[in-house]
């Protein structure tokens, strides 16, 4: 049985031709806490850019699971973006030769306001190898979060 704790640290990239502007972290993409009852098979957790966390196979999650929250200022008023996220999947701090694999990121809102801000939120799936023992441990993962204004 474990009890883990994952984390994943973001950081950034502003990919806009003709456009600057500030993207912010302003809460890290935590899957909070939780328990592997059984690693026969792969197990995930879902978090939603909202934050509503599900749990497919033998996970149990019990605390502190929290979407990634990000916000842009000084954009274009009203522009479209697009968001990506690399590498997916990532894999996360293997211990003992055990790893949860992120993958699937999700996102929110995707245009900016009349003043050329914008909030979003990221969500993601993590899973199990399925087999073998997990320690009970931090495991922590980073990515780029991209933002492109065309």
């Amino acid at each position: 049985m474990l009890a883990a704790l994952l984390t994943i640290v973001a950081s950034f990239v502003i990919s806009s031709p003709a456009h600057a502007f500030t993207l912010t972290e302003d809460q890290a993409l935590d899957f909070g806490r939780f328990i592997v009852v059984s690693n026969s098979s792969a197990s995930s957790v879902i978090l939603s850019p909202n934050g509503n966390i599900n749990s497919n196979g033998d996970i149990l999650v019990y605390k502190d699971a929290q979407a990634g929250s990000y916000s842009i200022t000084g954009a274009p008023p009203l522009a479209a973006t697009t968001i990506t996220v690399t590498p997916d999947p990532l894999d996360l701090t293997i211990v003992n030769n055990r790893f949860f694999r992120a993958d699937t990121f999700t996102f929110s809102n995707s245009t900016t306001d009349g003043d050329g801000n914008m909030s979003f939120n990221i969500g993601a799936t993590i899973t199990s190898d399925g087999a073998g023992t997990y320690n009970a441990a931090t495991y922590t993962g980073g990515y780029v979060v991209t933002v492109t204004i065309p």
